[in-house]
C-alpha cells in the first residue's frame, strides 16, 4: 500500500515536470539575420502576432523598434494579421 501510493505520486511529479517543459519546446526561437543580428520573440500583441526584438551578438547598438515576422519569414515594422507568426 505504502509503496503504491508513493509511486502514484511519483508518476503525479514527473508528469507535471514534463507538461511544464514541454511548454518551453513550443517557442519559437530566434532568426538570425546572417550579420551578426538576430531577431529576439517576445510577447504576443492584441492581434496574436508575436512582437521581435533586433539585438546583436557583439554587443553594438541596435535599432530599438518591434519588428513581425509572417509565415514567409519576412521581417519588418508592420504586420499583417492574418499572415503573422
Amino acid at each position: 500500500m505504502f509503496i503504491t501510493k508513493n509511486f502514484r505520486i511519483f508518476l503525479i511529479f514527473i508528469f507535471t515536470i514534463f507538461i511544464a517543459c514541454e511548454k518551453n519546446i513550443n517557442q519559437p526561437v530566434k532568426i538570425d539575420l546572417g550579420d551578426g543580428n538576430f531577431l529576439l520573440p517576445g510577447g504576443k500583441n492584441s492581434h496574436g502576432c508575436t512582437e521581435y526584438r533586433l539585438i546583436n551578438e557583439y554587443g553594438l547598438p541596435s535599432a530599438q523598434m518591434l519588428y513581425y515576422v509572417d509565415k514567409e519569414m519576412n521581417y519588418s515594422g508592420s504586420y499583417n494579421k492574418d499572415n503573422c507568426l
